[in-house]
């Protein structure tokens, strides 16, 4: 078992009248985990804020099999990139919260595919942040 820092302590921030309500971790800090089959992260949660009204912020990990990501041409949804494990915040949720969130071979209906990043989706009508960091623990079979 091996760990990785996928996101040291971050701070989002995104506006309601920001275009889209998301953000997508940069492609300098994705993970390059091609050796390793089941991983297990980490999501230390210390701050989160969406204004209340029961707004929802998911944190997403997704993984491919290749750093290019195509979009399909009718819905222009990234085509290689694919949700691996996800987690929902909701504006009742506590703060100062560690979430484990495991994607293992045998049992995650995405498995693992090479490259493993971080996206955060938030309501588009309201401002929000969130503050977290994601340690991943991934093991390698034969290693």
């Amino acid at each position: 078992m091996r760990t990785f820092v996928l996101a040291d302590w971050t701070t989002l921030r995104v506006q309601s009248a920001s275009p889209g309500n998301q953000v997508t971790q940069d492609e300098t800090m994705w993970l390059d985990l091609e050796q390793y089959s089941d991983v297990v992260i980490y999501l230390d949660v210390r701050e989160f804020a969406t204004g209340g009204g029961g707004n929802v912020v998911t944190f997403f990990f997704e993984t491919a099999p290749s750093k290019d990501d195509p979009r399909d041409i009718l819905t222009g949804a990234p085509t290689f990139f694919q949700p691996l494990a996800s987690q929902p915040l909701t504006s009742g949720s506590s703060i100062a919260t560690t979430f484990v969130l495991r994607a293992l071979m045998l049992t995650a209906s995405t498995p693992l595919a090479r490259y493993l990043r971080w996206r955060v989706l938030g309501p588009s009508s309201v401002t929000w942040d969130t503050t977290f960091r994601a340690i991943v623990a991934a093991n390698a079979p034969g290693l």
